[in-house]
C-alpha cells in the first residue's frame, strides 16, 4: 500500500512536499484550533472508513468538514471505499504536522506548498438540472427519504437499495480490518510496553461496564439508534457560529437529553455516573461559599494576574530578550465595549449584578455567554460567578511600569514529564504552560504515556533516559500546540465577542494605511552558534520565503542579515538563484541595512561598524547589483549618534530603531513623538540628518495578527468563506483594526508600520502568508467600514510614503545610553567584557593585511586567508557578539573564528613580508627577526614589546643598535613567559622594518642611571603604595589615587533584577538569603565589607519579592562579633517543612549616625536596650542617636538579639517611649537575656534634598483572619524611586511573624502569622526606607610596589593580591607617546560570589558633575551625573569606546583615560572617573541567554592617562586613540625580510588614513578621516588640503567619489537621499568636490574613493 497523505514525520524527516496542513483543515477561530489540536492525539477510530477522521481532525470535524449528510450528499461509498482503502492511519505524534520545523534539505522547487484549499463545493455532485420536484429522478427519485438501516443516513428511496449494499460490504470490510494500536508503536522499545496489555484490558473492561449501565438506564428508542456524531453535529456548529459571528442572533438548538448522565444541583451541568460523583464535591465547596467578602480598608493581597498587554493587545515580553516592563501593561480588555451583565440567559432568568446566580446549563449548548463588567471577556454562568470579584480587584488595581506581573498560578503546574528535559526544553514548556489547562497535562500524560515513568530512580528519570526524553520531546509539541492556541483564545476572546463600532469612521475621512513589513530577526549566534542556526533555522527562513514570495507578486520580504543570505546563495541550485534574482527584480524582497550582520551601537568603534557594513554592501552590489536604502536596526541595545550619522552618510534616507529607555518611549507615545529627524553629528549638521521611527511597541507581530509560533505555525487558520461554519476572518479582522487604530494615535499622520516577524519567524512562510493575505483582503474590501487599508510593504516602503506628506519634523541630536527596560534594569553591563579587545586587535592586524596585499602583490590564495578575518570580524561585530551576550558555546565560536581569522592573516602577511628574504651569516636559534608594519598614514615613533624567557638579548635594525630594555613580567601575570622585551621603532607611512633580536646576547646600549621624562612625574604613598599625585612638567600638580575595587553583584536569587551578561546591578548591603532548605529552621551569617563601629542598629525582616505565602520569623543571634558581622536564625512557622523558593532577609546597620537625617524634617531615635524579663520599657531620652522629639506616638520597629530565635513585639507605645513583650518562635515568654534594637520616626514621608528617595513611615489596620491564625495583606503607600526595603513590627498585645512578599513601588504584602494572644485585628507599623550604597569593596587596602627604573622604560608593578595587579609605565620619548601613562591591568579570574570589577582614578579636580566619552571614536558626548535615576550607579554608565575624559576649567586641566577596548564609565562623585575592566556574575539577568556571566578569563585591558592644559588634551586624545587602536602589527618571519615603504606622504596629525583596501584588480578602497570636530581646537578643527594623487605614493589613473560603503557614486547616493523638513535653515556642513586630485575634507567628514592605480 502507498503512504496516505496524513502520515507524519519527525521534524528533521519532514518532506516538505507534504509538510502542509491537512485537506479542509481551515482553522475558524481559535477555539476551533484548540479543539482539533486536542484531538489530533486521538487513536484512529475504528469502523467503517468513511467515519474515520483523517488526523489532525476529530471525528466531528471531519464529518463537519467533508460530509455534509444532511445537505447534498450524493458521493458514492464505493468511491469512497476505494480511496481509502489506500490509506494507512499511522500512529498519532503529539503535535500537528504544519506544527513541525522541516530539516531535511529538499529541491527548492517544492518547498513549503501552501496548505490546500478547500474543496470547491460545486465539485461534489448534486441533483440534476432536468430532475424537477414531484417527478422520478435518474434513479427513480421522487423526492422522498428513506433511512439505512445500518448507518441511519437518509437517501432518496430509489437510491436507498444502492447505498445499504455498500454500506453493508464497507463495515465488512471495517470488521475485518485491524486496528492500528497507536499507543502500542509509540511505547514500543521502553519500559511502557510492559504494561500496555494490562491497560488495554483495563480499559475494555471499564467500557463493558459502562454500556451494561447505559443499557439498564433504558434510553429512548430514537436516542439510543442515533449516531453520536449526529447528535452532537447540531450542538457543535451551533456553539462554533456563536462564537465566529456574535452579531448573528443567537438562536437555540435543543440537546437531546442523555437520561444516563446526572444533572448537578449547583451548576446545571450534566455529567455520567463517575464524574458525577467528583464533580458535586467540588462544585459543592465552590458555590457553597456565598458572596464575594466586602472590600475592606486594607486590600487583600491581589490574586495572580494574568500576561500583561499594552493597550494594543500586545505582549510586554514578545521577546526573550525583553523585559514586561517595558510597556505600559494596560489590559487588552480596556479595548472592548462594557456590557451590562444583568443580562437574560436563555432560559429567560434574569441574572443579578455583582454577584452571577446560577442558571441551568448543557454540555454543548451553553447559555448565552455573560460578559464581564471588567474585562469583556464572555463566560458561562458559573464561571461568571467565580470570575467577576476576581476580575474586579484586578480591574481596580492597574500595574504601573515599576510593578511586576504575580506569578501565573498555572505555571505552579506539577509535570513529572519535565523530570526528563534539559533545562532549554523545561523553560520552552513552561513559557507557554500559563496557557494550559492542568487537568489537560495530566489527561495528557495518562494516555500517552502509560508505565512510562515506571522503573525509575530516585530522581525521578527513567533507566532509558536519552530514549525517555525523546518521547517526551515529542510529545509535549502536542501540549505547546494547545498552549499557543489557548493562548490565542485568551487574547481574542473579548474580540470575538464584541462588535466593531463603525461609527468611529465617517466616509471622507482619511484612511489609515498600513504597512506591513514581514522579516525574521536571525540572530549570527546567540543562544546557538552561527552555522547551528542557519542549519536548523534560517535557511528554510529564507528557502520558505523564497517559495512564498515567488508563488504571489503581492507579498514582500525584508532580509538583514547578508551574511545569512549568502551562505544560502553558495548552496542554492541555479534554479533556486533565477527565482531570487526575479523577486529581487519585482522589488519583493528587500535587502534592509545591507550589512554583514546587524552590528551593536555602544561599543564597535565606527571603523568597525563601516568595515561589517562594506562587508555586506559589495557583496550585494557584486551578486545582484543592488544596495539598501533604509536600516532595519531593531535590536542592538540601545542607539548611538555616531551610527545614526554614519547610516545617513551611506546614503540611507530612514532608520528603524526599537530599543530606547522605556519610560521615554512611553513618553514619545504619549506625544506622538515616535518619529523625528536624527541629526547624529552637530558638526556635519544636516547631512548627518536621517528619518528614526522608534517601533512602537516590539520588533516583534502584534497578538492581533500572530499566526506563527516557534514551531512556524501556531494552528491559526484564518477562513474567509462565508458559508463555511469556521467562518471566523471577520472575528479576526476587528480587534486587528482596533490595534491599528490604538497604535495609529500615537503617530502624527495617518501611515501606520506594522512588523510581521519576530526571532527566526517564518520558517513555514507559506502558512503566514495565506493567512495574511485573507486578513489584508478583507480588511481592504471593508475599509469604507473600517477606515483601514493594508499592504505588504518594505521600510523603505513607509518612508517613502511619510516622505510625501511633507511634514516639519522635530530634530533630535544626542543617543539614547544607557538603554534600560525598567526602573532597575539598566542595560550597562555589556559595555565591559573582554571579547572587545580581541577584535579589536584582529581589526588592527586585518588594517594591516589589506595594506599589505593592496601593496605587495598578494595573491589569490592570500586574499581568501584575509577574508577568513573579514567575515570573523563582521560576524563578531553582531550584537549579540561584541557585547557578550551570548551562550558559552557561541561565544567559544566567535573565538573560534577570531583566532582563525588571525592565524590565517598571520600567515598571509608573512608570505607577502619573506618575499624578498635572505638569511644572515652566523644566525642561531636564538635569532628571531621581526617584521613591524605601520598601517596608518603617519610616522611612528614608539616602543613595543614581545614576551621572552631569556634575560639578555640585543636588538639592530640593519647595521644600528636599537633601545631596548628587558623587565620580569609581574608576578601577577598570566602570561606564558617570564620576561618582556621592549625595544624602540621608527616606521614610516604605510611601511615596515625588519628587526634582529638576538636573545641571551650581551646588550649593546648605553644605560643611564635613572629616567627622565620630560612631561609627567608620579608619586606614590610610602604607606598604601597607591599612586598619590601627578605632577605636570609646568609644576601643576593634582591629587590622584588609582586603585582596584569591586561592586558585588546583585545575585537576583531573592526575586529582583539580577546583574547579568546584559544588565548592570550592584549590590547592597543589605539582603541576605536564607537558601532552599528542607527543615523549618536555619541558621546563616553574614559578614561586613568594613567593620561597623557601635553604637548601630540591626533591623531585620524576611522579604521574599515573590507571591508565595509561607510564615517565617528571623532574628540574629548573639554569637559572634557584631561588629564585623552577625548570625541569623530563621524559622518557618506554618508547616514544619522548609522552604524551596529562597527568601531572603533584609537589614539595615550603620555606624556615626543614622544615614537619613538629612531628610527633610525627620524625627528619629535609635538606640539599644537589654533584659532578662519576658517585658522590656525603652525611653526615648536613653536613644544612642535622636533627632528632634515626638509630640505623639512614633513608628516603632524592633529587633531582638539572643542566643536563641526569639520575637519582639511592640505592646504599647507614646511620645516618651515604648513597651516591648518577648517571646520565642512558639509564642511563649522569653526570660533568656535580650539585647533589642530600635528605630523610631514619626510617622510621614521624607525626602531627601533631590527628591529622589525618600523614609515612609505608617501604620495599618489588618482585618484579623476568618480562620486560623494567619493573613495576608496589602499595603499602600506613595511610589518609591529607588529600590529599597519595608521593616515591620506589630503593635498591640499578640505576638507576630511576618513575611513581606510581593514589593512593589508604592506597595506591599505581608503575610501575619500570630502566635499568642486572642484573634482580633492587627495594628501593623511599617517604615521603608533605601537602601544603602552599592556595595563597593576595595581590591586591597595597600599593594605591594615592584619598580624597575630603567633607561627606556620606567615600571611600577602593583601587586594586590593572586589574580589582580596593575602596572603602570612610562617612555622615554620626547613625542605624544612620552605624555603617556600606560596603565596596563592584568587580573583574572575573578573571585567568586558575583564581581564586577572597576580601575577608579580619584583625584582633586573640580569637574563640576560632568565627564566626556566618545561616540564609537567619532564625536564627543557630554555626559551629567544623574541623580534622579533609579540605578545611581549602573544608570550613570555609559560606553567608552576610546576614551573618557574630565576636565578642571577653572585649572585648565584635562585628564584623559584612553583604552585599546570598550569599557563602561562612569563619574560618580567630582573629579572621579571609574571604568569597568572585568565581570563575573552568578545569575542570569532574565534576557534570554539563561546562564549566568560566570567569566574566568584572565584579561590585560590597557589604558593610556595624560594630564596637560585643555587644548593639548583634545589634540593628544584624538591621535592618540588612533595609534592606540591601530598599533604596529609585528610578525615573526622565517628570515630577514627586506624592510619596504611605499614612500606615502606623510599625513597632518588631525587627518587618518582610514581604509586601504583592494576591492579588485587595479582599484582600491580609500578612505580619508578628519578626526576633529568643528571648534573642537583652535587650530586642528580647520579645513586641510590633501593631494590624493600622490597620497599613496603610487601612480593613481583615476579617482571616483563614492558613498561611505563604497559601492555607488557619492553623487548618487546624495541624490538618491530623502531630504526632510526640519524648519530648521542653519546651513550645512557641505562635502567639497574635488578638483584636480585636490580634496578639502572638513572636520568629521569621511571622504571615500575609488582609485584605479
Amino acid at each position: 500500500m502507498k503512504k496516505g497523505p496524513f502520515v507524519k514525520k519527525l521534524p528533521w524527516e519532514i518532506d516538505p512536499v507534504k509538510s502542509a496542513s491537512p485537506p479542509l483543515e481551515s482553522k475558524p477561530t481559535a477555539k476551533l484550533s484548540l479543539l482539533k489540536a486536542r484531538a489530533a492525539t486521538k487513536k484512529p477510530v475504528s469502523g467503517p472508513p468513511s467515519q474515520r477522521a483523517p488526523q489532525g481532525l476529530s471525528r466531528q470535524n471531519h464529518t463537519n468538514n467533508f460530509q455534509r449528510e444532511e445537505e447534498d450528499d450524493n458521493v458514492l461509498h464505493e468511491e469512497e471505499d476505494e480511496e481509502e482503502d489506500e490509506i494507512i492511519y499511522p500512529p498519532q505524534p503529539a503535535s500537528n504536522r504544519s506544527d513541525r520545523p522541516m530539516s531535511s534539505r529538499t529541491t527548492s522547487a517544492n518547498r513549503n506548498p501552501p496548505p490546500p484549499a478547500a474543496p470547491d463545493r460545486n465539485s461534489v455532485p448534486t441533483t440534476p438540472r432536468e430532475y424537477q420536484e414531484g417527478e422520478p429522478g435518474e434513479f427513480g427519485d421522487t423526492g422522498e427519504m428513506a433511512e439505512c438501516r445500518l448507518c441511519q443516513r437518509s437517501f432518496a428511496v430509489g437510491r436507498i437499495a444502492l447505498h445499504e449494499k455498500i454500506c453493508k460490504k464497507n463495515q465488512e470490510k471495517a470488521a475485518k480490518r485491524k486496528v492500528f494500536n497507536s499507543t502500542k508503536h509509540r511505547v514500543l522499545g521502553t519500559d511502557a510496553a510492559k504494561n500496555l496489555s494490562k491497560i488495554e484490558k483495563e480499559k475494555k473492561e471499564e467500557a463493558a461496564r459502562k454500556e451494561k449501565e447505559n443499557n439498564e438506564e433504558g434510553e429512548d428508542r430514537k436516542l439510543k439508534d442515533m449516531p453520536k456524531w449526529k447528535r452532537d453535529r447540531a450542538q457543535f456548529i451551533a456553539a462554533i457560529r456563536k462564537t465566529s459571528n456574535p452579531n448573528e442572533p443567537y438562536v437555540h438548538v435543543p440537546s437531546p437529553i442523555d437520561p444516563s448522565q446526572k444533572e448537578c444541583a449547583n451548576c446545571g451541568r450534566r455529567f455520567n455516573p463517575d464524574p458525577y460523583e467528583k464533580h458535586i464535591k467540588i462544585c459543592k465547596s465552590v458555590f457553597g461559599k456565598g458572596k464575594a467578602p466586602a472590600k475592606q480598608a486594607v486590600k487583600a493581597a491581589a490574586p495572580p494576574a494574568r500576561n500583561g498587554f499594552n493597550s494594543t493587545g500586545h505582549s510586554a515580553s514578545s521577546s526573550p530578550r525583553m523585559s514586561n516592563t517595558m510597556n505600559s501593561p494596560s489590559n487588552a480588555r480596556n479595548n472592548v465595549q462594557e456590557k451590562n451583565l444583568g443580562s437574560t440567559t436563555s432560559a429567560g432568568k434574569k441574572l443579578s449584578q455583582p454577584n452571577v446566580k446560577n442558571a441551568s446549563s448543557r454540555i454543548g449548548i451553553a447559555a448565552e455567554p455573560i460578559p464581564c463588567p471588567h474585562c469583556g471577556r464572555r463566560f458561562e454562568k458559573h464561571a461568571a460567578e467565580r470570575h467577576v470579584p476576581i476580575c474586579a480587584g484586578v480591574a481596580n488595581k492597574p500595574l504601573s511600569h515599576t510593578t511586576r506581573a504575580p506569578m501565573n498560578k498555572t505555571m505552579e503546574l506539577k509535570c513529572p514529564c519535565l523530570a526528563l528535559l534539559s533545562s532549554e526544553d523545561k523553560d520552552l514548556f513552561l513559557s507557554l504552560s500559563p496557557h494550559l489547562n492542568p487537568k489537560t497535562v495530566n489527561r495528557f500524560q495518562k494516555s500517552n504515556f502509560p508505565g512510562l515513568l515506571s522503573s525509575k530512580d530516585p530522581g525521578g528519570r527513567t533507566k532509558d533516559k536519552k530514549m525517555a526524553r525523546g518521547q517526551v520531546l515529542v510529545s509535549l509539541c502536542f501540549l505547546l500546540a494547545v498552549a499557543h492556541a489557548a493562548l490565542f483564545v485568551e487574547q481574542h476572546h473579548s474580540h470575538h465577542n464584541a462588535t466593531y463600532n463603525s461609527r468611529e469612521y465617517a466616509p471622507g475621512d482619511e484612511k489609515i494605511q498600513v504597512f506591513v513589513v514581514t522579516h525574521s530577526h536571525d540572530d549570527m549566534g546567540w543562544i546557538y552558534p552561527v552555522q547551528q542556526y542557519y542549519r536548523q533555522l534560517t535557511r528554510y527562513i529564507i528557502d520558505s520565503m523564497v517559495t512564498s514570495l515567488h508563488e504571489s507578486t503581492d507579498r514582500k520580504f525584508t532580509q538583514v542579515e547578508v551574511g545569512f543570505f549568502q551562505m544560502y546563495w553558495n548552496e542554492a541550485t541555479e534554479e533556486r538563484r533565477r527565482q531570487i534574482r526575479t523577486i529581487i527584480e519585482r522589488g519583493q524582497l528587500e535587502f534592509n541595512l545591507g550589512g554583514y550582520t546587524m552590528n551593536d551601537e555602544s561599543t564597535p568603534t565606527w571603523y568597525e561598524e563601516v568595515n561589517q557594513m562594506t562587508n555586506g554592501a559589495l557583496w550585494l552590489k557584486q551578486t545582484f547589483n543592488v544596495t539598501a536604502k533604509s536600516a532595519w536596526h531593531i535590536d542592538p541595545f540601545g542607539h548611538s549618534a555616531a551610527t545614526a550619522s554614519l547610516w545617513s552618510q551611506i546614503g540611507f534616507s530612514g532608520f528603524g530603531l526599537n530599543r530606547i529607555p522605556y519610560w521615554l518611549k512611553d513618553q514619545m507615545k504619549q506625544n506622538k513623538g515616535l518619529e523625528f529627524v536624527w541629526r547624529g553629528s552637530k558638526t556635519l549638521g544636516k547631512t548627518s540628518e536621517i528619518f528614526a521611527h522608534v517601533l512602537d511597541t516590539w520588533y516583534g507581530t502584534p497578538n492581533e495578527m500572530d499566526f506563527n509560533d516557534n514551531n512556524g505555525w501556531s494552528g491559526i487558520y484564518i477562513e474567509d468563506d462565508a458559508s463555511l461554519p469556521d467562518y471566523n476572518v471577520k472575528s479576526i479582522a476587528d480587534p486587528f483594526v482596533t490595534m491599528v487604530k490604538q497604535r495609529s494615535s500615537w503617530f502624527l499622520h495617518k501611515k501606520l508600520l506594522i512588523p510581521f516577524g519576530n526571532d527566526f519567524a517564518h520558517w513555514q512562510a507559506t502558512n503566514s502568508f495565506v493567512n495574511m493575505d485573507k486578513l489584508i483582503k478583507y480588511v481592504n474590501d471593508h475599509s469604507d467600514e473600517y477606515g483601514v487599508t493594508v499592504e505588504y510593504a518594505h521600510l523603505s516602503d513607509y518612508v517613502d510614503a511619510v516622505h510625501e506628506l511633507d511634514i516639519e519634523w522635530p530634530v533630535f541630536e544626542g543617543d539614547f545610553f544607557p538603554y534600560n527596560d525598567g526602573p532597575n534594569s539598566f542595560w550597562s553591563g555589556y559595555y565591559t567584557p573582554w571579547k572587545k579587545q580581541y577584535l579589536r586587535e584582529s581589526d588592527a592586524k586585518l588594517a594591516s593585511a589589506e595594506v599589505a596585499f593592496a601593496f605587495l602583490n598578494g595573491t589569490e590564495s592570500q586574499l581568501k586567508k584575509i577574508d577568513i578575518l573579514r567575515s570573523a570580524t563582521s560576524v563578531c561585530t553582531h550584537h549579540d557578539a561584541v557585547s557578550g551576550t551570548e551562550t558559552d558555546s557561541t561565544s567559544a565560536d566567535y573565538d573560534r573564528r577570531l583566532i582563525q581569522g588571525n592565524a590565517a592573516v598571520d600567515s598571509a602577511l608573512t608570505e607577502m613580508l619573506d618575499s624578498g628574504a635572505r638569511r644572515v651569516e652566523g644566525d642561531d636559534d636564538n635569532v628571531i627577526y621581526y617584521s613591524v608594519f605601520n598601517q596608518l598614514g603617519w610616522k611612528r615613533k614608539q616602543y613595543v614589546s614581545v614576551l621572552t624567557n631569556s634575560s639578555t638579548a640585543s636588538v639592530t635594525w640593519g647595521n644600528s643598535d636599537v633601545d631596548f630594555q628587558i623587565n620580569p613580567v609581574p608576578s601577577y601575570s598570566k602570561v606564558n613567559a617570564k620576561y618582556r622585551l621592549y625595544f624602540l621603532v621608527e616606521l614610516d607611512p604605510l611601511s615596515s622594518n625588519v628587526y634582529r633580536v638576538a636573545f641571551g646576547q650581551p646588550s649593546t646600549n648605553n644605560k643611564r642611571s635613572e629616567l627622565t621624562n620630560s612631561f609627567l612625574s608620579l608619586q606614590f604613598d610610602d604607606n598604601t603604595g597607591f599612586l598619590k599625585s601627578i605632577t605636570k612638567e609646568d609644576g601643576t600638580s593634582i591629587q590622584a589615587e588609582l586603585s582596584l575595587h569591586e561592586y558585588r553583584s546583585l545575585n537576583g536569587s531573592n526575586g529582583l533584577q539580577a546583574s547579568g551578561a546584559y544588565i548592570f546591578r550592584p549590590d547592597t548591603q543589605s539582603v541576605l538569603n536564607l537558601g532552599t532548605t528542607n527543615n523549618n529552621q536555619v541558621t546563616v551569617s553574614f559578614d561586613f565589607a568594613s567593620p561597623r563601629s557601635g553604637p548601630y542598629i540591626l533591623l531585620t525582616c524576611t522579604d521574599s519579592f515573590t507571591t508565595y505565602q509561607d510564615s517565617i520569623v528571623s532574628a540574629p543571634v548573639s554569637a559572634g562579633n557584631q561588629e564585623s558581622g552577625f548570625s541569623l536564625t530563621a524559622r518557618r512557622l506554618d508547616v514544619n517543612g522548609g522552604w524551596g523558593q529562597n527568601p531572603s532577609v533584609s537589614f539595615f546597620a550603620w555606624s556615626n549616625g543614622f544615614p537619613y537625617k538629612n531628610f527633610g524634617g525627620i524625627n528619629y531615635a535609635t538606640g539599644t536596650a537589654t533584659t532578662s524579663s519576658p517585658t522590656l520599657s525603652v525611653a526615648f531620652s536613653s536613644a544612642v542617636d535622636q533627632q528632634g522629639s515626638f509630640t505623639a506616638a512614633p513608628i516603632v520597629v524592633v529587633t531582638p538579639r539572643a542566643k536563641d530565635l526569639v520575637v519582639a513585639t511592640v505592646t504599647v507605645v507614646d511620645g516618651k517611649g515604648f513597651t516591648v513583650q518577648i517571646t520565642d518562635s512558639n509564642g511563649q515568654p522569653y526570660t533568656g537575656s535580650v539585647t533589642v534594637d530600635y528605630l523610631a520616626v514619626t510617622a510621614g514621608v521624607y525626602q531627601d534634598a533631590e527628591g529622589k528617595s525618600s523614609v515612609q513611615a505608617g501604620k495599618v489596620i489588618i482585618p484579623a483572619p476568618t480562620s486560623g491564625v494567619s493573613t495576608v495583606a496589602e499595603i499602600d503607600h506613595q511610589p518609591t524611586g529607588q529600590d529599597s526595603m519595608v521593616l515591620v513590627s506589630s503593635l498591640g498585645p499578640s505576638s507576630y511573624g511576618f513575611t513581606v512578599i510581593n514589593k512593589l513601588s508604592s506597595a506591599f504584602s505581608v503575610v501575619a502569622r500570630r502566635l499568642n494572644g486572642q484573634n482580633g485585628n492587627l495594628e501593623l507599623q511599617y517604615i521603608r526606607l533605601p537602601r544603602t550604597a552599592a556595595l563597593l569593596e576595595p581590591v586591597a587596602e595597600r599593594v605591594t610596589n615592584r619598580v624597575f627604573d630603567g633607561p627606556f622604560v620606567k615600571e611600577v608593578q602593583q601587586f594586590y593580591k593572586e589574580n589582580y595587579g596593575q602596572t603602570l609605565i612610562q617612555y622615554d620619548l620626547k613625542n605624544t607617546m612620552g605624555r603617556v601613562v600606560e596603565i596596563v591591568s592584568e587580573v583574572g579570574p575573578l573571585d567568586v560570589g558575583g564581581r564586577e570589577l572597576i580601575t577608579r582614578l580619584s583625584t582633586s579636580m573640580k569637574s563640576e558633575g560632568k565627564y566626556y566619552t566618545d561616540d564609537n571614536g567619532l564625536e564627543i558626548m557630554e555626559r551629567t551625573y544623574n541623580s534622579t535615576t533609579t540605578e545611581l550607579v549602573a544608570g550613570n554608565y555609559h560606553p567608552m569606546v576610546q576614551r573618557v575624559f574630565m576636565r578642571d576649567n577653572s585649572a585648565n586641566l584635562q585628564l584623559n583615560l584612553l583604552s585599546d577596548s570598550t569599557h563602561g564609565a562612569a563619574s560618580l562623585n567630582d573629579g572621579e572617573l571609574e571604568v569597568m575592566l572585568h565581570r563575573r556574575c552568578t545569575s542570569d539577568d532574565g534576557r534570554g541567554v539563561s546562564q549566568a556571566l560566570n567569566d574566568q578569563t584572565p584579561i590585560r585591558p590597557t589604558m593610556w592617562m595624560t594630564l596637560t592644559n585643555q587644548n593639548d588634551g583634545t589634540e593628544i586624545q584624538r591621535r592618540l586613540s588612533i595609534l592606540q587602536q591601530f598599533p604596529p602589527t609585528i610578525v615573526k618571519v622565517s628570515a630577514q625580510a627586506n624592510d619596504w615603504s611605499l614612500g606615502a606622504t606623510e599625513l597632518p596629525s588631525n587627518i587618518h588614513l582610514m581604509t586601504v583596501r583592494s576591492v579588485q584588480k587595479g582599484q582600491l578602497l580609500v578612505r580619508i578621516q578628519h578626526l576633529f570636530a568643528k571648534d573642537e581646537h583652535p587650530q586642528l578643527s580647520n579645513p586641510v588640503k590633501i593631494n590624493l594623487k600622490t597620497l599613496l605614493g603610487v601612480k593613481v589613473n583615476d579617482i571616483e567619489e563614492m558613498n561611505l560603503s563604497g559601492i555607488m557614486g557619492s553623487d548618487e547616493a546624495r541624490d538618491g537621499k530623502l531630504k526632510w523638513n526640519t524648519g530648521n535653515n542653519n546651513e550645512a556642513q557641505q562635502p567639497i568636490p574635488i578638483a584636480n586630485g585636490i580634496l578639502v575634507i572638513q572636520p568629521m567628514e569621511i571622504r571615500t574613493f575609488l582609485f584605479s592605480i
